[in-house]
Formats: C-alpha cells, structure tokens, sequence
C-alpha cells in the first residue's frame, strides 16, 4: 500500500518516556497511557519511540511488558512504533523516598545511557492521557532555543495544594 511504502526517515521523531515500578497498579496504568499514545498518533504521522523504564519486577513484566510485546507482535505500527524497556538506575536512597524509585528516574534521564544520543524526550506519569496526538505536544520544543533545557507543567489537585508540597519537608529540586 502507499502507507508502507512512506520511509519513516522524512517523519517528525517523537520520544515519549514513561516509568512502572512497583504496583500492578502503575502498570496497569501505564498501559493505558500508551494505548492512548498510540491511539492518537496517526499512522505514518511520526517516527515514535516509546521508552519504559521499569523495575524488572514480575508484577510489571506481567501487567505491562508481556501486553505489549504480544501488542507488538500483531500490531501494523510496527513500522513507525518502536517501544524500548530500560531497566532503572541506582539513585541516592534520599531521592527515592519522596519521588519513589520510578518518578526519581526523570531527574537523571541526562546521565543515563539509555538517553545519550537522545536530545529532546517527553517524560510522561502513568496518570496521563493523551486525547490528541503527542505530536502537537511535540511540536512545542520549535518555540525552544539553545538555551532551554526544561518545560513543565502545572500539578492541579482541585486546588489543594501539590502531592509533593504536601509531603516534603525540603525543596529537592
């Protein structure tokens, strides 16, 4: 078809990272999350990477990496979907207790090897869904120059303050 025949080379490369650690829970909700990605991305509308950094515990194996190795198996965006598993980095003890192991993995995505050759990412928690395409999100670092390093966004709890406001004792970024 002429779908097939369009090279991934000429399309916009997005790379999307989402952590699952722990709790069938955060698999669960990982998945769902990336079926989300997936679903809004248009077919052979971006060359996109998904990268899973994961605890290699049974509990997430079986919730979300073996889904989507057999989503993958029978899928048709295999062509323009790439999915990585990254196993987690050892971090200071003090930055896994108030992050988690998994959420602390974002502040050092620059040191880890996984990254190196990556120059931009889209760090997403596994509480996210997409409801338009990761593209339009994508397109947002044309309004970066050199000098920008970090976007973020608002946490909104109804007005009741930050998760980590709340539990924190000290500013840890």
């Amino acid at each position: 078809s002429v779908e097939k025949s369009l090279s991934v080379v000429n399309l916009p490369k997005i790379h999307i990272v989402i952590t699952a650690c722990g709790k069938a829970v955060y698999g669960v909700d990982a998945l769902l999350t990336i079926k989300s990605i997936i679903a809004e991305t248009v077919p052979f509308s971006a060359d996109l990477t998904l990268s899973i950094v994961w605890d290699e515990s049974q509990v997430i194996n079986i919730t979300l990496v073996e889904p989507l190795k057999g989503f993958m198996n029978k899928s048709i965006f295999g062509s323009y979907l790439h999915i990585r598993f990254i196993p987690v980095i050892t971090l200071p003890t003090d930055l896994e207790v108030p992050f988690g192991k998994c959420a602390s993995q974002r502040l050092f995505f620059p040191e880890n090897l996984y990254f190196y050759d990556i120059d931009s990412l889209i760090y997403v928690d596994t509480d996210i869904l997409f409801l338009r395409s990761p593209l339009d999100l994508w397109n947002e670092f044309t309004n970066f120059s050199s000098q920008h390093h970090t976007a973020l966004a608002n946490e909104t709890n109804g007005g009741e303050g930050g998760y980590y406001r709340k539990r924190l004792s000290r500013n840890h970024v």
